[in-house]
């Protein structure tokens, strides 16, 4: 099949990489020269869209309260798709969690669970309705001071859409993007096998897998209760960093929830927003918007939703996840 190139870097947190396959010495050193340019580019849109130290978007939460905040159309666009994902969500996907977020984003680092009086303090501004924009100047006000945004459910996945485009654009045809293990593949007609991409099993501490997915082109985006979260006083639940907008607490009913479509940030988005949800109503939303996704729930059982179970069958149904 050729030569193997990967290449990574350390981004948003996480790790960036992509894995092709080129026919020759000269035409990988090809590829790794597009794919560099491509993860610098990254880099770029991290410096412009974190909310973790300055940067354009930081702006507007320093100025939350009192001045409305210019951006640019790029990030400005990104901040108005966030918004129709919530309406579309019904609030599960809210970028304005980090109000509450900042609040467990510190505690964390002690290792404790925020006080419950500030949670509630804050908890009346976590609501994306009241971020107002004027879309003649891409600019954007938060109306008060406690209140704060932040990319975190859509930006690594928004990025990944964009490396993608950029390596297929500079012709590289068979590949994989990952963000932070938000995935997007591409297939050219000739390839002899899809891509497998593997769930990860959310209660082993090794690289036990759930399951595998085999895609040819398409996006997958898995949300876990594994990745930065503290245990609760009991040490029963892990609190975890996606937050239910309603309670400003994390879910605690969902281990896992992994997503497959066409774009990445479709993907991440939407299992951010499910694992945010009780099991139940991750399923009927997902069935209603026609969405292919594998829930896991704390309990070990594995819900597909209809889209997920026409492809793995019946027989995939009341499985469970062990570690």
């Amino acid at each position: 099949m050729g030569l193997k190139v990967i290449e990574s870097d350390h981004i948003m947190g996480g790790t960036f990489s992509v894995q092709t396959w080129a026919i020759n010495e000269r035409e990988a050193a090809e590829f790794k020269k597009i794919i560099h340019e491509g993860l610098s580019l990254v880099h770029e849109l991290e410096n412009k869209l974190t909310d973790f130290r300055e940067s354009p978007f930081h702006k507007i939460n320093q100025m939350a309260g009192r001045e409305w905040v210019q951006v640019d159309q790029e990030t400005y666009n990104l901040i108005k798709k966030s918004i129709e994902i919530s309406r579309q969500t019904k609030g599960a996907f809210d970028i304005s969690y980090a109000t509450i977020g900042q609040l467990w984003r510190g505690a964390r680092k002690e290792s404790k669970v925020p006080d419950q009086k500030e949670i509630q303090k804050r908890l009346a501004y976590v609501d994306y309705s009241l971020i107002q924009f004027k879309d003649e100047t891409c600019e954007v006000f938060l109306p008060n001071e406690l209140m704060r945004i932040g990319l975190g459910g859509i930006g690594k996945g928004y990025a990944v859409d964009k490396l993608y485009e950029i390596l297929l654009a500079k012709g590289i045809s068979n590949f994989l993007v990952s963000g932070s293990g938000d995935v997007r593949v591409h297939s050219s007609s000739d390839a002899p096998r899809p891509w497998r991409l593997a769930i990860k099993n959310p209660f082993s501490r090794e690289d036990k897998v759930a399951g595998h997915i085999e895609l040819q082109n398409g996006s997958m985006a898995t949300s876990g209760d594994y990745i930065n979260y503290l245990k609760n006083q009991k040490g029963e639940e892990k609190l975890h960093h996606i937050l239910q907008t309603k309670t400003g607490m994390p879910a605690v009913d969902i281990a896992s929830c992994t997503i497959i479509s066409d774009e990445t940030v479709r993907s991440d988005t939407m299992a951010t927003s499910v694992i945010a949800m009780k099991s139940e109503n991750g399923i009927r939303f997902m069935n209603q918007q026609e969405i292919f996704g594998v829930i896991i729930r704390t309990n070990g059982e594995v819900l597909l939703s209809r889209k997920a179970m026409s492809h793995f069958g019946e027989n995939a149904r009341n499985k469970k996840a062990t570690a």
